[in-house]
């Protein structure tokens, strides 16, 4: 599976976001919050009812990833890496924060 740091550099060479890049921020088990909760499990807020991996806080800042992606913004590959610093940063504060 390609990381999001593949993908966009991917996407910067080729010119856009593929569909397949689109397909996966839309899942919440590899959207930019959820590879990031894949390898920081003690993030992960998901019920039974989600299922899945999931953290509000990360998943509301990869909603602005989307832009990125996704209709007519689809080539803002600068702002693109920019969010996933951030959800990253974020991502070592809220672990740092529960300790872990």
């Amino acid at each position: 599976m390609k990381t999001w740091r593949e993908r966009v550099a991917e996407a910067r060479e080729r010119g856009y976001f593929s569909h397949e890049d689109r397909m996966a921020w839309m899942d919440l088990t590899t959207c930019p919050a959820g590879e990031i909760v894949r390898a920081m499990p003690c993030l992960n807020e998901a019920t039974k009812k989600l299922g899945g991996l999931y953290n509000h806080e990360l998943h509301v800042m990869g909603h602005a990833f989307g832009r990125c992606i996704a209709g007519p913004t689809e080539f803002l590959f600068d702002e693109a890496d920019k969010i996933l610093d951030a959800i990253e940063d974020r991502a070592l504060q809220l672990k740092r924060d529960k300790g872990v």
